[in-house]
C-alpha cells in the first residue's frame, strides 16, 4: 500500500538521512492513500480466471483495504447487477489501465498543493475522513462512502481519466469542499439543502480555480449544462424554485444526478443553478462566510435569489 507523507513528516525524513535539501513542500494536513497499484497487482494475480471468477478475487483481496468496497451486497436489490457490471469490469480494465495509472501519478503531484491551495485560502480540512485513490469500476470519479463503519471520501481514478482527461485540481477541491462544508452544514432532506451544497462547492472550486472551464467543473457531465440553461433560463430557474422543499428521490436525480426533468433541461443541471445562486449570495460575503451559513436564514436567501434570477410567478 503507498501512503503520501505529509511535507512535515517527509522534512524529517530528509533531515535524519542528512541528503541534499530539496525544495519546499507545500505544507498540508491531509493526505491520502493510492490504492490503485494494489487493485493492479491483484488484477494480474487473477489471469486464467473468469471474468466473474477474476472479479471475486479482486473483492477478496482488496477486502481488508476498502471493506465492503467491492462487495455486491452494498447495492441491496441491485447486487446482482453490480456482479455483472464487475466482470463486464475485467475485461475492459486492460484498454483503462494506462490512463488510470496516468491519473495516479498525475494525482500525487498534483494532492498536496491543492489541498495546501484549498487551507490557506479557506481553512483547514477535516483530518479524521481517510481519503483513498481506488479503481472505483466505472462507479464514480469522486464520492463518500461509508466503509467498515466510517465515511471514506473516495476519487475513482478509472472515471477521473474518463471525464476529466486527468486534469482533476478543480474537481478534487470541490469534493474537498464537500467534507469542509460537511461538518459546517448541517444538511436536509430537501431540495435546497442539495442545491446549496453542490453549488457552493461548485462556487468554491471556481473560486480557488479561477477561468477553469466547465469541464473542470463538472459542469459538461453526461452533456454540456450551461449552453441549454442559457436558452431555457427561467424554466430551469423556476424549476428549481417549485421544488426547494421536495424530498423526493425523482426531484433530486432530476437536478443532480442523470434523470431529465424535461426535454430542455439536461440532467444535473440543478448544479448550475447552484452555482448561480452561490455566485449571487456570494457578491455581498466571503467564502468562509458562505460556508458557515446554514438554517432558516439561508434557505430564505435561497429561494429570494432565485426568486431574482426569473419571473416564476
Amino acid at each position: 500500500m503507498q501512503r503520501w507523507m505529509s511535507a512535515a513528516t517527509a522534512a524529517l525524513v530528509v533531515a535524519s538521512c542528512a541528503s541534499v535539501p530539496s525544495a519546499p513542500q507545500p505544507q498540508t494536513s491531509l493526505q491520502y492513500t493510492d490504492l490503485t497499484d494494489e487493485f493492479a497487482a491483484a488484477y494480474d494475480r487473477g489471469a486464467g480466471l473468469s471474468d466473474t471468477d477474476r472479479a471475486a478475487a479482486i473483492r477478496h483481496e482488496m477486502e481488508p483495504m476498502l471493506p465492503g468496497f467491492y462487495d455486491p451486497a452494498r447495492f441491496g436489490q441491485g447486487a446482482a447487477e453490480y456482479e455483472g457490471r464487475m466482470a463486464n469490469y475485467m475485461a475492459e480494465y486492460p484498454a483503462r489501465r494506462d490512463a488510470t495509472a496516468a491519473v495516479a501519478r498525475r494525482f500525487a503531484a498534483m494532492f498536496d498543493p491543492a489541498v495546501a491551495d484549498f487551507e490557506r485560502r479557506i481553512g483547514p480540512l477535516p483530518t479524521y475522513t481517510p481519503v483513498l485513490l481506488v479503481v472505483s469500476m466505472g462507479e464514480f470519479d469522486g464520492a463518500t462512502r461509508d466503509l467498515g463503519g466510517r465515511s471514506h471520501l473516495l476519487f475513482g481514478a478509472d472515471m477521473i481519466a474518463q471525464y476529466h482527461g486527468g486534469e482533476a485540481r478543480a474537481f478534487v477541491q470541490h469534493e474537498l469542499f464537500h467534507i469542509y462544508h460537511g461538518g459546517r452544514f448541517a444538511g436536509c432532506a430537501e431540495v435546497w439543502c442539495a442545491l446549496w451544497s453542490e453549488g457552493l462547492a461548485t462556487y468554491a472550486a471556481q473560486q480557488l480555480n479561477p477561468g477553469a472551464s466547465d469541464a473542470e467543473l463538472l459542469l459538461t457531465i453526461p452533456n454540456p449544462i450551461r449552453p441549454a440553461l442559457e436558452t431555457h433560463r427561467a424554466e430551469a430557474v423556476c424549476a428549481v424554485l417549485a421544488r426547494l422543499n421536495f424530498r423526493d428521490l425523482a426531484a433530486r436525480n432530476a437536478l443532480f444526478s442523470g434523470a431529465r426533468l424535461s426535454s430542455n433541461l439536461p440532467p444535473r443541471f440543478g448544479y448550475l443553478v447552484g452555482l448561480w445562486v452561490a455566485a449571487d449570495l456570494g457578491s455581498t460575503r466571503s467564502l468562509n462566510a458562505l460556508a458557515e451559513w446554514n438554517g432558516p436564514e439561508l434557505r430564505a436567501a435561497i429561494e429570494r435569489s432565485l426568486g431574482n434570477m426569473a419571473d416564476c410567478t
